[in-house]
């Protein structure tokens, strides 16, 4: 298998996406829903048994972190953005984001940015959304993992978002579902510089730490019904669309990147022990100022 191909065949344009996005997908020889690549990449590569126990280590600590917001109240935005941070961190790609689905409907067009590893690759998935083509809508919409390894591949896959992807020096990607079951809340996308894909141990971490965030936001200690887990998704959509404001707000008064002012909110968050989003809410509301943030 070469690395210029991809697991799924991509919308060809926007006009069509979503009807093309619905169909299943071919099922590689491996026959789990994802291609194995033959190179190794990321921290999962580091060789020897020297760099096995601090890796094995690092995984560890991922899955409980996302698992002790089971038990715990969390912030769903803190937790999807320490999802895309331990993405990057663990499986060496460049970039990662999460789109989460608005709660009342199933269609690509209902997608949202939730979570990135950087401001760039938020850039990237929200164009992602505006042409209504690219990896994450379409493992949104199967519902399995996707991989596009190469810059051919990308392009074959999904014209429409190719360009940019290439424009930050991005070469591949893979996308896995954040899902339960049947159920498909959204979609983890990792770009990477590289030519060759994660291999199928990486994409497999990748997919259980997604899978455990996916548990983690469909658990509702007050009541386990459906209008329940509308209102904690739809509530993770609106404190998203408040962060970016309080992100405006603290980059303006600070003179700082909004990059940078994502990290002062979530410091301050995190030494205080308050919710994120209240912090982001009370700023926006004028009920606090950017100087008073732990800088």
């Amino acid at each position: 298998m070469s690395h210029d191909s991809a697991t799924t065949p991509g919308a060809r344009g926007s006009a069509s996406t979503a009807r093309s996005l619905k169909t299943p997908p071919r099922v590689p020889a491996s026959g789990d829903g994802t291609e194995q690549p033959r190179e190794i990449s990321g921290r999962l590569a580091s060789g020897g048994a020297a760099g096995v126990e601090t890796l094995s280590s690092e995984v560890v600590d991922a899955f409980v972190t996302l698992a002790d917001s089971l038990v715990a109240d969390y912030d769903p935005i803190d937790l999807l953005t320490h999802l895309a941070e331990r993405a990057v961190h663990l499986l060496g790609v460049t970039a990662a984001g999460i789109l989460l689905a608005d709660p009342h409907s199933k269609t690509p067009s209902t997608l949202q940015l939730a979570a990135a590893s950087s401001q760039e690759v938020a850039d990237l998935e929200l164009f992602q959304l505006s042409v209504e083509d690219g990896p994450c809508l379409q493992c949104y919409a199967t519902g399995l993992p996707v991989v596009a390894a190469g810059v051919r591949a990308v392009h074959r896959c999904w014209p429409a978002f190719a360009g940019a992807m290439e424009a930050q020096g991005l070469r591949s990607v893979v996308a896995v579902p954040l899902r339960l079951r049947g159920q498909v809340l959204g979609a983890l996308g990792m770009f990477s510089t590289a030519e060759s894909a994660l291999t199928l141990a990486a994409t497999r971490v990748a997919q259980g730490l997604a899978d455990v965030a996916t548990i983690a936001l469909l658990t509702d200690r007050a009541a386990a019904d459906s209008r329940a887990l509308t209102r904690q998704l739809q509530g993770a959509l609106d404190s998203r669309v408040l962060i970016e404001q309080a992100k405006g707000v603290v980059a303006s008064q600070l003179g700082t990147t909004i990059a940078d002012a994502f990290l002062v909110l979530r410091s301050t968050a995190r030494r205080r022990g308050v919710r994120l989003v209240d912090l982001c809410q009370a700023l926006v509301e004028g009920r606090a100022d950017a100087t008073q943030l732990d800088v």
